[in-house]
């Protein structure tokens, strides 16, 4: 299910209202009973908090309020939830911080930290459970060079990032590598590509021994001005680019183009916020 702005527009100003629709939606969590007697609990307008709503004790001698965003990804913000609930549908649907600020009228830093947060999310998802390259067929791979990266204790320095898209999925596998060299960038390819499939790239040395791997590969000669061609391989006609890589490659250049996020743990975030993107899962399924 994907969700917009209109959607919450939809569900109304009522607090009661959008915490059902969260709870239907499996944002939050159902609170079974009272955390401080075991009574009954239902959900009731609290104006006091910025929700508008909790859960609250239906027993006469209890009658405590507990929170509806207990063991949500809501519970570590100050933000309410209906305004939370924007900014992930705002970061989903790739909007700017700057502009997202605009719209909704909170400071850009708030933004900026809320996205954070959600790249974390997207982080562990991958972490959690790791695209997997099983469709064959064609693939690409390409690398970019990261200028001037923090990696901690006030030492920058370059970093390589090899990029890896299957054709037939629009997947891609963004990671780090120390290098160019054939010894960082094959056992990338060898770990997710199945033998067997065509991979291109540019005429890049180090790709060369992929024939050696089980692959069938082939190049674009960038150097001389060519970036695509057609080529008929074992009867069949291929177009030869990595373009997809290259547009990747270019992305995440464009995602880090300010120095000061230019931190190894936010290029990391960046990888992975990339990666869980191009997977063709669900951009909400990781705040539920």
């Amino acid at each position: 299910m994907e969700y917009t702005l209109q959607t919450l527009e939809e569900v109304g100003d009522d607090p009661v209202d959008l915490a059902n629709w969260m709870l239907n939606e499996e944002f939050l969590e159902t609170l079974q009973n009272c955390r401080h007697c075991n009574g009954e609990v239902h959900l009731e307008r609290y104006n006091e908090i910025a929700d508008g709503v909790s859960w609250r004790c239906a027993r006469q001698d209890c009658r405590r309020h507990t929170s509806v965003r207990g063991n949500s990804f809501f519970a570590n913000s100050n933000l309410s939830i209906r305004v939370q609930m924007k900014l992930i549908i705002s970061f989903a649907a790739d909007s700017t911080a700057q502009s997202t600020a605009r719209l909704m009228a909170i400071s850009r830093q708030s933004v900026v930290n809320y996205f954070i947060a959600c790249r974390r999310n997207y982080q562990a998802a991958i972490l959690t459970e790791p695209i997997d390259f099983n469709a064959g067929g064609e693939y690409e791979s390409d690398e970019c060079l990261i200028a001037d990266v923090n990696v901690g204790n006030n030492i920058r320095t370059d970093i390589w990032v090899q990029s890896v898209a299957e054709r037939a999925t629009g997947q891609i596998y963004l990671t780090r590598v120390p290098d160019r060299s054939a010894v960082s960038l094959i056992p990338t390819i060898t770990a997710l590509v199945p033998q067997g499939s065509f991979i291109f790239t540019d005429d890049w040395a180090a790709y060369n021994s992929l024939r050696h791997h089980g692959y069938i590969h082939r190049t674009v000669n960038h150097s001389q001005g060519e970036y695509q061609r057609e080529e008929r391989i074992l009867g069949e006609r291929h177009s030869i680019h990595n373009n997809t890589c290259e547009g990747v490659n270019s992305l995440v250049s464009r995602r880090l183009g300010y120095r000061s996020r230019r931190t190894l743990h936010y290029l990391d975030l960046i990888l992975s916020e990339i990666i869980y993107r191009k997977s063709g899962r669900s951009l909400f399924d990781p705040f539920k």
